[in-house]
């Protein structure tokens, strides 16, 4: 079932990156499906887009949108072996340290992800 899934992500993951996707044009309940699901080169994209959704709405609103995106990250991950999730998060990783220096929350974000990102790596390694 795992083998499956992981193969089922990975040819997501291929088929996003040869057409791409809009994000801008999806509702806020597409974008939480997406959680945890863009393929690694969408990151800036699908990041970028979260930000300017977040910066129109109330703190409330926020919130809740916040929780939602990590409920649906968690549940797609929890399937996923460790060693493709770690793959996953060190692609993503690099391609968040590509993001423009105007963009505060990809900043912001690059640097806590790439951090706990690296954690991992050095827990691995001992």
């Amino acid at each position: 079932m795992k083998k499956f899934l992981s193969l089922g992500l990975m040819i997501a993951g291929l088929a996003t990156g040869v057409f791409g996707v809009d994000y801008s044009k999806m509702s806020n309940d597409e974008l939480i499906n997406q959680s945890g699901t863009f393929a690694p080169k969408e990151a800036l994209s699908y990041l970028g887009e979260i930000s300017k959704r977040m910066q129109t709405m109330s703190a409330q609103e926020m919130r809740e949108f916040r929780f939602k995106l990590k409920e649906a990250r968690l549940k797609a991950e929890e399937s996923m072996i460790v060693k493709d999730l770690r793959e996953r998060n060190a692609m993503i990783c690099q391609e968040l340290q590509k993001a423009p220096s105007e963009d505060h929350f990809l900043r912001k974000f690059a640097k806590r992800y790439c951090k706990q990102t690296k954690k991992e790596r050095v827990q691995k390694a001992y």
